[in-house]
């Protein structure tokens, strides 16, 4: 082998001289620490301190305590200076306390636009740990310049901590540089392959990089195997692939890397691989050289490589980037469709008031829990086919057509199997369980054998691209161990089986391989116990099934939410799986059913939607909170809340909403200032100024439905220091900088606007997020402000504080009055008709402007040209979208059901029905009944699309279907009913019903009714008495003839519309 040596020698010559250019020069950013500056949100304490490492060199100590919960906290640098095209900014970190977000952050010059590398639940290890951030691996966090270009100027750099797990600790930063480098370029070299023994000569061992190569077999007498590559210059590397020929299985390996071939580090171990390759992620790694170095033992064969391969650093840019590469690699079908970069929608299964959920997908993936490992279903034919998602069609629904308890069918068409996946909750808040049966079915008309497998994978339901407060795609699998009962994952979680006979088990360890890939390749997994250290094992259960024609077999599983051990009444069989259902079913009735609808036929889908999304909401609802999400948004929005309290409030659900009040309020802060959002964490401090508007109105809201005056009492401190916080922002744009003689203001692109837009308003803020690249005076947030001061006079006269009422009061009208005049002189500043989205940009959201129809409910005090020329747009815009052909769109949100509540109040009942018919079209799948926060009009698009079910904009279709029976219309005290009915239901025999739904002035039960083409009858029942009545607009496009009510004529009829003072009412209508 002396040949090699003289190979290895020469390429440490070439690189030694070839390394002497010059070297960009790296700058220490710690030579000052005091320049650092502590920077920390509202509820935050930051402390720093500079400190001397054991070298003698500056470290920076950072205290950090999330006191309120939520937030962030962490220092500043000024370092303006050009950025070049690559660069890098390195730090050693230590630290301990809770695992919270580590941000660093680039910042522009004006302080706008920011990129950062977060690392997300960061553990703070406590030894020091060298953090390398290349310009590759920063992103676009926010700003206004939307990231379409690279930061080419600095203005700043922040070290961030932010609030994952809150609490408080201590983080050290040592070591901290930035560095110019050169520009990335890709690989263009050839890398030169050696062996310490073999049976290939050198231009034979350089054909293992290609893909047809013969394998390189250590010789029998190398005690000490390796096999070792050089890339003739540092090369960047994300991973490698190492292939073995067949007979050399079970190798045990370590991958070491060196800068001069003689002193090696190793950067993995692997041990016990298979007969399947090696895929092997070693991110940011840069080497000139990399070996193979083999560990011999035994009997065991000799160390053999047929291939390797050179992932590029993109491979592991994060984890889930690596195991998409692997389902790229892998036949289609065996791994979970979203690690092919395609979409697969999901539902939640939960108890109310219960935090733990699990997810069902539509291929029928179950991920267990929160950031848990997934259950996925495979079958294998006789002859040993896999049959996976890819080789079936699926249909997914709801019991009976609502309830959450969500099933996925499975057909195998030509084998002849269907395979029915049903997953539902049970239990007590905090004891619940998950339970999963699986039934298997012959469909053909001859015996069948094979086997039904269960895949624990260390893979969510939740796709990779949901990465918002969590990031779904891979998750942690450290441990799995068998026993009689089933499979034990990460020694927390107990996949108890039942149902189905003899069960087999087995687990094996990331360096053996995929569990699914090798029994696609012919081999079980049969290790009883394995522990990772890689963190990616992953399991099957299985059981054998012979069937005749026609016959069916259910395998049971239970997944306890809370602790390891399954309930002791866990199902045992199909019947008593179906007996479980039948009282999950009966609960769920009982709990959404206080309101309850007879409608025709056709509106079978509106219907059940209505008792389903209650049903996802009460799930998503934990412990006291209202969430729009169990994943990416479980956490509660003041905004989210209040408007889903009111859909609540309107479907009888008012302790609920009661508790909720009582929980958020609480959490209002000092100043009086209400927080936008609470979670695990605490009050989040980001300023969006329609939240303390909410507050007061779900407070109201609450009331009018309730009348609970003792609510009332126990909140008015904080509605009166939500009062004065904000006439406190108020009075920020009351100053001479926003009076008439004040210069304008202008943003990029738009026209100048007058100063005295801006008078009176509240501050801009990203408010709904809608602003969240830059903060604007937004009207979402004053239309909320508005409804917040006229419901905390309300609040004032239910507790006889008359004298503050009329100065809240007096206090509304005035920001009425600076909110007209502010939209008035931002239309004629951007040459604009219609209702602005913020005073800056002129912008049209109708979907935000929708609130001013309700729940602000001030229609009536704005000019009515500009509602119109508004939703007037909005209706053209919704053709153009609906109708094109072929489809142009890309995405929406279906928060645009507000505009069907929005057409109703406007009276345009034919518009409203016809964009509720086209959101109906969009539930994804239509089966289960919801709506994702985006839409995307290819549904494979891997996008982001918020939560799913998302039970914000649940709660605006559950508001939007409410106001088709009947709305409160507040400046007459009415009750208005039937007026977005549509067309097909009013003809309809069988007529529309309600029973029991509740208003602002009681609870109303209502029918209506045709009795032949020109004659309807409308009957009204309940304790509802709104002191302006009850006006019914003519069901039909006609004018009403002649009226009765309870058999008397009614003398004075509008052609349009009938008043109806009394309740109970027969109504009779002749056209």
């Amino acid at each position: 082998m002396k040949w090699l040596c003289l190979i290895m020698s020469a390429s440490v010559l070439a690189f030694s001289l070839g390394s002497g250019a010059a070297q960009p020069a790296s700058r220490s950013l710690l030579d000052v620490p005091s320049a650092w500056k502590p920077i920390a949100s509202e509820g935050v304490k930051i402390r720093t301190e500079a400190e001397k490492t054991r070298s003698g060199g500056n470290a920076l100590r950072i205290d950090f305590d999330f006191a309120a919960g939520a937030g962030y906290g962490g220092v500043s640098l000024d370092l303006p200076i050009e950025l070049p095209q690559n660069y890098a900014f390195t730090f050693s970190v230590r630290g301990h306390g809770p695992a919270n977000n580590l941000e660093l952050k680039l910042v522009d010059p004006e302080g706008l636009n920011v990129w950062w590398v977060n690392r997300r639940a960061f553990d703070w290890p406590a030894e020091l740990t060298r953090l390398s951030n290349r310009r590759r691996h920063f992103q676009f966090a926010w700003g206004p310049g939307g990231g379409s270009t690279p930061l080419s100027k600095l203005g700043r750099v922040e070290l961030i901590i932010a609030a994952n797990e809150g609490g408080h600790g201590t983080v050290w930063i040592e070591d901290f540089h930035y560095t110019p480098l050169p520009p990335e370029k890709p690989y263009a070299g050839t890398p030169l392959v050696t062996a310490s023994s073999g049976s290939l000569d050198l231009a034979a061992l350089q054909k293992l990089i290609t893909p047809q190569a013969p394998p390189w077999i250590a010789a029998d007498d190398d005690a000490h195997p390796w096999l070792a590559v050089d890339f003739g210059e540092p090369r960047d590397l994300g991973g490698i692939v190492v292939h073995r020929p067949p007979g050399h299985a079970r190798a045990n390996f370590d991958v070491q890397v060196s800068d001069d071939s003689t002193s090696w580090s190793t950067v993995r171990r692997v041990r016990g691989a298979s007969l399947l390759p090696s895929e092997l992620m070693l991110p940011d790694l840069q080497a000139r050289w990399l070996r193979l170095a083999f560990a011999r033992s035994g009997a065991a064969p000799r160390p053999a490589v047929s291939r390797i391969e050179f992932l590029d650093p993109s491979a592991s840019s994060s984890t889930n980037a690596f195991w998409m590469l692997r389902a790229k690699r892998a036949g289609r079908g065996l791994f979970p469709r979203t690690l092919l970069n395609e979409q697969s929608f999901w539902t939640v299964v939960g108890q109310i008031d219960d935090p733990r959920e699990a997810l069902i997908n539509e291929q029928g993936q179950i991920e267990v829990d929160r950031r848990s490992f997934s259950i996925e279903p495979l079958l294998m034919r006789e002859d040993g086919t896999l049959l996976s998602w890819a080789d079936g069609t699926h249909e997914q629904s709801l019991r009976d057509g609502w309830a959450p308890i969500a099933t996925v069918v499975r057909k195998h068409q030509r084998d002849g199997l269907e395979l029915t996946v049903t997953a539902l909750a049970a239990g007590e808040p905090g004891a619940s369980s998950l339970h999963v049966a699986y039934t298997l079915r012959n469909t053909s008309q001859a015996p069948t054998r094979g086997r039904l497998v269960l895949a624990i994978r260390p893979v969510q339901a939740l796709p990779p691209w949901q990465d918002l407060n969590i990031a779904g795609g891979w998750t942690a699998i450290e441990s799995i161990r068998a026993d009689s009962s089933g499979l034990i994952v990460n020694d927390a979680k107990r996949v108890q089986v039942g149902g189905g006979g003899e069960f087999r088990a087995g687990a094996a360890p990331y360096d053996r391989g995929d569990a699914v890939e090798l029994l696609a390749a012919g081999h079980w997994p049969d290790e009883r116990e394995t522990r990772c250290p890689q963190r990616s094992a992953s399991g099957l259960l299985a059981w054998d099934f012979a069937m005749q024609a026609g016959e069916a077999s259910t395998y049971l599983v239970c997944v306890p939410f809370h602790g390891i051990d399954p309930p002791n009444d866990r199902p045992g069989d199909a019947e008593q799986f179906e007996s479980l259902a039948a009282r999950v079913l009966a609960d769920w009735s009982a709990r959404v059913d206080r309101v309850t609808f007879r409608l025709p036929a056709s509106a079978r889908q509106f219907h059940d939607t209505i008792r389903a999304m209650q049903a996802y909401i009460l799930i998503n609802h934990d412990g006291k909170g209202f969430q729009p999400g169990s994943r990416t948004y479980e956490r509660s929005w003041i905004r989210d809340g209040s408007m889903t309290s009111a859909a609540m409030l309107e479907f009888g659900h008012e302790q609920l909403v009661g508790r909720f009040v009582d929980w958020y309020a609480a959490f209002q802060f000092e100043s009086g200032k209400v927080p936008c959002v609470v979670d695990r964490r605490g009050a989040d401090p980001v300023p969006e100024h329609d939240s303390h508007g909410q507050l007061l109105w779900l407070i109201a809201n609450t009331h009018r439905y309730t009348l609970d005056i003792e609510l009332v009492r126990r909140h008015f401190p904080r509605v009166q220091k939500a009062v004065q916080y904000i006439e406190s922002l108020r009075a920020q744009r009351m100053t001479e900088q926003f009076g008439p003689h004040a210069p304008p203001r202008q943003e990029p692109g738009k026209p100048p606007v007058p100063a005295m837009a801006f008078r009176g308003l509240v501050p801009e803020s990203i408010s709904h997020e809608g602003y969240s690249a830059k903060p604007m005076h937004s009207f979402w947030d004053s239309f909320f402000v508005l409804r917040g001061l006229i419901d905390a006079a309300y609040l004032a006269n239910v507790v006889d504080e008359v004298e503050l009422a009329r100065q809240w009061q007096e206090l509304a009208d005035e920001f009425r009055q600076s909110l007209i005049d502010s939209i008035r002189l931002t239309q004629q500043a951007h040459g604009i008709d219609y209702l602005p989205g913020c005073v800056e940009l002129g912008d049209f959201d109708s979907t935000s402007s929708t609130i001013l129809l309700w729940p602000v409910d001030q229609a009536s005090a704005f000019p009515r040209q500009w509602i119109q020329a508004t939703f007037d747009r909005y209706w053209r815009e919704f053709q153009k979208r609906r109708d094109a052909s072929p489809p142009t769109w890309q995405a929406y949100t279906p928060y645009e059901l507000r505009h069907v509540g929005a057409f109703v109040r406007l009276g345009q009942r034919d518009r409203a029905w016809s964009a509720m018919q086209w959101f109906l079209g969009h539930q994804r799948p239509p089966g289960w009944r919801h709506w994702a926060e985006v839409v995307w009009r290819d549904p494979t698009t891997p996008r982001m699309i918020g939560d799913m079910p998302h039970t914000w904009c649940g709660s605006d279709f559950l508001n939007a279907a409410r106001a088709m029976f009947v709305y409160e219309q507040h400046a007459d005290q009415k009750l208005v009913l039937f007026a977005g009915i549509p067309r097909d239901w009013i003809l309809d025999p069988a007529g529309v019903t309600f029973t029991n739904l509740r208003t602002e002035f009681g609870a109303l039960s209502g029918a209506l009714k045709c009795q032949g083409a020109d004659r309807f009858v409308i009957r009204l029942d309940g304790s509802a008495r709104p002191p302006g009545g009850f006006d019914i607009p003519s069901p039909l496009n006609r004018p009403i003839r002649s009226a009765k009510v309870n058999g008397r004529d009614v003398a004075a009829v509008e052609s349009d519309r009938l008043h109806v003072n009394v309740i109970p009412a027969i109504v009779e209508l002749t056209y």
